[in-house]
C-alpha cells in the first residue's frame, strides 16, 4: 500500500522544509512525494530536490498543480497538502487505520503555534468548524474538505474537470476537487488532530490573501466555471451556544477576510 502526497508550491521557501520534514517522519513510510512548483525565484525547488527526487514545473495554479502531482505518482491513496501545513507524525498511518470505512478523509487543522490576535482567530474559526463537523462537511455548501482520497475516486473527480478551468483556478480548488468526487461517492470521515497550518500572522497578509481570492472567484465567474459553488459557502458560522467566544471570533474572522475578498471580487482583473 503506497499514499502519495502532493504539495504545489510557488516562493514557498520559508515554509517548506518543515513541511516535507512531516511528511519525511511519518510514522507510515510508503510514502512517494511530488511537489509541483510554479517556476518560484525563492530556493523553493532546492528545497524540495532534498526531499524527493519528483519536483515538476507547472505554469498554472493550484487546481492544476494538484491534478498535475497526481497524474505523476498516484499510489493507492493520495494526500493533497499545502506547502504551509505540518502533518502530524501519525496523520497518514490514522487515514490509512479508516480507509476501509471511508473513501476521503477530512483532516483536522489547527493552527501553527498562534501567537498574534490574528492567528487566535484562525484557530478559533478551525476550532469551531471541527467540533460542529456535520454543519460544514456537504460538497456544495460546506468549508470542510477532504484531503486524503482513495485514487480511483480522485481520478474520477480530475477526469470531470473542465480542462480550461484547470490552469485559472485557486481559489475553491479543494472545494472543487471535492464537488466532484462526492458524485462518486459520500463514504466521507475525519481523523482528529492530524495538521498545523501556518496562518497570516498580520493584517495586511490577511489582505493580500484574501483580495487574490476574490480577483480568482471573479475569474471564476468569467470563464464559467464551477458558478454552482461561489456564493455557497460565503456564509457567516452558526452560532455555538456552548462555544460563544469561539463563535464570535470566528465570525470576526470572516468579517476581516471579506472586505479585501469582494474588494478583489469587485476590482479585480485576469490581468489586473
Amino acid at each position: 500500500m503506497r499514499v502519495c502526497v502532493t504539495i504545489p508550491t510557488l516562493n514557498s521557501a520559508k515554509t517548506l522544509r518543515s513541511t516535507l520534514e512531516s511528511v519525511r517522519e511519518q510514522t507510515f513510510k510508503d510514502v512517494g512525494i511530488t511537489i509541483v512548483d510554479s517556476y518560484s525565484t525563492d530556493g523553493t525547488p532546492e528545497i524540495a530536490r532534498e526531499f524527493t527526487d519528483n519536483v515538476i514545473n507547472y505554469r498554472g495554479k493550484v487546481l492544476g498543480a494538484r491534478m498535475e502531482g497526481f497524474k505523476h505518482d498516484q499510489g493507492d491513496y493520495h494526500l493533497i497538502l499545502d506547502s504551509d501545513q505540518v502533518l502530524e507524525r501519525t496523520t497518514l498511518e490514522r487515514c490509512l487505520q479508516v480507509s476501509d470505512r471511508y473513501d476521503m478523509l477530512c483532516l483536522e487543522e489547527r493552527s501553527l503555534n498562534p501567537a498574534t490576535w490574528l492567528e487566535r482567530l484562525y484557530d478559533a474559526d478551525r476550532t469551531l468548524l471541527h467540533k460542529n463537523m456535520g454543519s460544514y462537511i456537504d460538497s456544495v455548501t460546506g468549508v470542510m474538505c477532504p484531503r486524503f482520497y482513495r485514487s480511483d475516486i480522485l481520478e474520477k473527480a480530475f477526469s470531470n474537470i473542465l480542462p480550461e478551468c484547470m490552469p485559472e483556478i485557486h481559489a475553491y480548488e479543494d472545494a472543487i476537487i471535492f464537488y466532484e468526487a462526492f458524485k462518486h461517492s459520500s463514504r466521507v470521515g475525519l481523523v482528529k488532530g492530524s495538521i498545523w497550518h501556518r496562518e497570516p500572522k498580520y493584517l495586511s497578509e490577511l489582505w493580500r490573501k484574501n483580495y487574490r481570492y476574490g480577483k480568482d472567484v471573479r475569474q471564476m465567474h468569467e470563464l464559467n466555471c464551477y458558478q454552482e459553488l461561489v456564493g455557497k459557502k460565503e456564509r457567516f458560522r452558526k452560532f455555538d451556544r456552548d462555544e460563544p467566544v469561539l463563535s464570535l471570533k470566528a465570525n470576526l474572522l470572516l468579517v476581516l477576510k471579506g472586505v479585501p475578498y469582494k474588494l478583489g471580487y469587485t476590482f479585480g482583473r485576469k490581468n489586473g
